[in-house]
């Protein structure tokens, strides 16, 4: 069986990016649809985003390739080097790390060897295209990129918010914000979730945030912003566990090596002064919840950091409620809060106490480093995780909790104010970081 990257087009009337998948045995081909109109203004040259839409094009295939993961792929009419097939082996292989655990399946196997199909085609020139002394921030309307735009706000810079397929969490936020939303709406194949039950397909975890920087990256080179801002904490890196010698971490795209590597591509390939960085790498979740609670407050109605608002399958996404109070995300993002809001002012943004729910016990002990594996979300460190119960130990709204108090009988002591400094990781202007450090530190 052979996984095939049959080509893409761009149409530039309707400004649509179509992408098209095939496999050898299937009589068809699935083709995914970016939608770009809302840039149709854009005054950019399109063959100067070539190297963009070949990167996005080979990077979005991984959720079709998932399907049947065979070991082998045709590249078509495409040609890569050896860097760039450097690149896409370590994206495809950490990027399936969850799902090739969880399937119980083989790196060598299953993920396919891009430097099998390199040619010593000529290196590519990075495109001279005009970029401003302006910033596209990734905008999902929860807490991380909240206190991104209230740093940036801080730094005086100019920016614009922008998502993949919005939704009103989104929508709701970015009024608040005020500044100017952008979207493009990303349409996939509806036989791929056809394809995804069928008993002889696979299904799982894709490296969403890897995918969506792609096409942050053609956005900020139609519009000519200087720097993509993400809002990924120092915690992403900490993986959930070993698997046949890898680390499989459910964060992967969101880690700093991730970022390294694709800024490296990016300077490489697609254009030298075009930067892509997460804004909160410096800092550990619980600062940003400290940053949240104090900061944010307008945003306390409209704001929802629970995943289950934003499956590209409307149906399933939330309808009455901005958390599910199911979940382990839920269960964290309260747990991080806790130390800095009032418990009335928790349960009123929650609808619940979550620390009741007999439903959620258990991944509190996971997020504490008590159960088999770091739960497979975007959560924090077991060690901040632990900080956060430490400090819940004597806070007045919550003495005597069941659930504090038992979780505090089992695990060691944390002092939150650890996890209140600022690490010296980060790969923005230096400048930010010293203004960053000055404002909250």
């Amino acid at each position: 069986m052979i996984f095939k990257f049959i080509g893409f087009k761009f149409d530039s009337k309707a400004f649509t990016l179509e992408m098209e998948y095939g496999f050898s045995h299937l009589d068809f081909n699935f083709k995914e649809t970016l939608d770009f109109s809302v840039f149709k203004q854009s005054q950019i040259d399109i063959n100067q985003l070539s190297e963009s839409f070949k990167i996005l094009f080979l990077v979005s295939g991984i959720s079709y390739y998932k399907l049947y993961a065979c070991k082998k792929v045709d590249l078509g009419s495409l040609r890569i080097n050896q860097e760039q097939a450097e690149f896409l082996n370590f994206f495809y292989k950490n990027g399936l790390s969850e799902f090739i655990y969880k399937n119980k399946l083989d790196f060598i196997k299953n993920v396919p060897d891009f430097t099998a199909y390199a040619s010593d085609c000529p290196e590519n020139k990075s495109f001279e295209i005009d970029l401003k002394d302006r910033s596209l921030l990734a905008w999902g309307g929860g807490k991380d990129s909240i206190v991104s735009s209230i740093i940036l706000d801080r730094l005086g810079q100019n920016y614009d918010l922008f998502s993949v397929k919005s939704d009103r969490i989104k929508e709701n936020t970015a009024k608040v914000n005020g500044n100017e939303f952008f979207e493009v709406k990303r349409k996939l194949d509806p036989r791929l979730s056809e394809f995804n039950n069928f008993s002889d397909t696979y299904n799982g975890h894709v490296p969403i945030t890897g995918i969506l920087a792609f096409i942050k990256v053609v956005v900020a080179l139609m519009n000519g912003y200087k720097n993509i801002v993400l809002s990924n904490e120092f915690s992403s890196d900490e993986g959930n566990l070993e698997y046949q010698g890898c680390l499989v971490n459910h964060q992967f795209s969101k880690g700093s090596d991730f970022e390294y590597r694709i800024n490296s591509y990016i300077h490489n390939f697609i254009h030298k002064e075009l930067n892509y960085f997460s804004l909160l790498r410096p800092f550990y979740e619980l600062k940003i919840a400290s940053i949240f609670a104090k900061e944010a407050k307008s945003y306390f109605p409209v704001f929802s950091s629970c995943n289950r608002n934003f499956h590209y399958d409307d149906n399933k996404n939330l309808k009455n409620k901005l958390f599910c109070g199911e979940c382990e995300k839920c269960a964290f993002v309260f747990l991080i809060l806790a130390p800095f809001l009032s418990r009335d002012r928790l349960v009123k943004i929650f609808g619940e106490d979550l620390f009741l729910k007999n439903s959620l016990e258990l991944v509190c002990y996971e997020l504490c480093g008590l159960g088999s594996k770091k739960p497979f979300e975007c959560v924090g460190t077991f060690e901040e995780c632990k900080a956060a119960f430490s400090s819940l130990k004597s806070h007045k709204d919550w003495q005597g909790h069941s659930l504090v108090m038992d979780l505090n009988g089992k695990i060691e002591f944390k002092d939150l104010n650890e996890f209140m400094v600022l690490q010296n990781e980060y790969n923005f202007n230096k400048n930010w970081y010293l203004k960053i450090k000055d404002e909250f530190a």
